[in-house]
């Protein structure tokens, strides 16, 4: 009859698939991690952000039994922002560190004296950058944390 053939044929997908359904979903898992590690590390919109974030938090539930795969993934993207964020505070803090010297060349206690020769190149910073420079030393130099 017509449930019993429904029936066999149930019953024959179940075997051909048992053995192989493992390997496709951490296939599966593997691809939509490599996904979300895509998302998180090419965009900086919130709503996507916010979005892979929590798709990446709901695949390393440790009720999963593949977890392990998406913690790994977590660990990966948590390493490639630091080391982007490492390398965009070094090109800030060098840029502030070329942007001082300049002003201590050509600014007005720079281009007194000897250096007289400076004073067409000389220098004043207007009150905003001033202010901007003062908090970076306060924050970043004269600050109580390590």
């Amino acid at each position: 009859t017509q449930r019993k053939v429904q029936a066999d044929e149930r019953e024959r997908l179940s075997h051909c698939l048992a053995p192989v359904l493992p390997r496709l979903m951490v296939k599966a898992l593997s691809q939509v991690l490599s996904q979300l590690q895509e998302l998180l590390l090419r965009h900086t919109g919130s709503e996507v952000l916010g979005a892979a974030a929590r798709a990446l938090g709901a695949l390393c539930d440790p009720q999963l039994p593949l977890c392990a795969r998406g913690d790994l993934a977590r660990s990966r993207v948590v390493d490639e922002l630091a080391d982007k964020c490492h390398r965009h505070v070094t090109a800030v803090m060098r840029a502030f560190v070329a942007l001082s010297d300049v002003l201590l060349v050509l600014g007005p206690a720079g281009t007194r004296g000897d250096t007289a020769a400076l004073s067409p190149l000389r220098m004043v910073p207007d009150v905003a950058l001033r202010s901007q420079l003062a908090a970076v030393l306060l924050d970043h130099v004269f600050s109580d944390s390590p």
